[in-house]
């Protein structure tokens, strides 16, 4: 754990998923790259970053987070691949959070909504239903305890 100016975070590394599109030569499976998270908190509230994309993913992370014991108000999407944020819903109904992201990133997360069916679905199994729910916020920022955080990266 870090802590800047009474906000402190936490990053989680999740496990990579499996592919299914065939073993590696050495006959082990293929597998994604390692999905990090961050959890950003105040004294009693948090926002995660980037939850990931399996459902096997929001468990592990979800509980991860909530052994953390904090608020979880938003779900902020860095950026529109699938990776970032198809499990975003599991998280935010978990939770009781929004999902939130700049409006370039929400065009970027239709886009790869769109082409889910032929690329993320053909390689990877149990990726949850991931209709895009992410909202801006007005002046592209949200509070966190003291803490007002720019949410501009598209």
């Amino acid at each position: 754990m870090s802590s800047t100016d009474g906000l402190t975070y936490d990053v989680f590394i999740n496990n990579p998923p499996p592919q299914n599109n065939g073993l590696l030569p050495n006959g082990e499976p293929k597998l994604f790259s390692p999905v990090t998270s961050t959890l950003i908190s105040g004294a009693e509230d948090a926002v995660l970053t980037d939850p990931g994309f399996t459902t096997e993913q929001a468990q592990a992370l979800g509980d991860w987070v909530a052994g953390k014991n904090r608020n979880v108000t938003d779900i902020f999407i860095t950026h529109g691949h699938g990776d970032h944020w198809f499990a975003a819903g599991l998280l935010a109904e978990r939770f009781g959070a929004r999902v939130v992201a700049s409006e370039g990133t929400i065009g970027q997360m239709h886009a790869n909504n769109a082409g889910r069916p032929y690329v993320w679905d053909k390689v990877y199994s149990n990726i949850p239903p991931s209709p895009v729910t992410a909202v801006t916020v007005p002046d592209n920022r949200f509070a966190l305890a003291s803490c007002t955080c720019p949410s501009s990266h598209s």
